[in-house]
């Protein structure tokens, strides 16, 4: 039951971003808006540590710690969110997101 509760709340974090979620135009946030979990860390972190932009990387941080977070990773997806609040400490649906991390744990 706790983990359909913590779904539930990143699907509502990820609704309602906003800004914050572009389509799926990029491997990254395509495989996490498909389920493919695995496969998105993977992409996010391959598009991490290939330095484009600002905006780029805060949204593959988002993206991993969601595919974290719904692998059963919080703690890695803990550092993630913390990463994307510490690019833009506005971003409410970062600190959600961590919360259901740390709710999960």
């Amino acid at each position: 039951m706790k983990k359909i509760v913590v779904v539930a709340m990143l699907v509502t974090a990820v609704m309602f971003a906003g800004a914050a979620v572009p389509a799926a135009t990029d491997p990254c946030s395509d495989a996490v808006q498909k389920g493919r979990f695995a496969e998105a860390i993977v992409a996010c972190t391959k598009q991490i540590e290939s330095k484009p932009d600002e905006k780029t990387i805060t949204d593959a941080h988002r993206y991993r710690g969601i595919a974290y977070l719904s692998t059963g990773q919080p703690d890695l997806a803990i550092a993630d969110f913390t990463v994307v609040i510490e690019r833009n400490n506005n971003d409410d649906s970062a600190y959600s997101n961590r919360g259901a991390a740390y709710l999960s744990k």
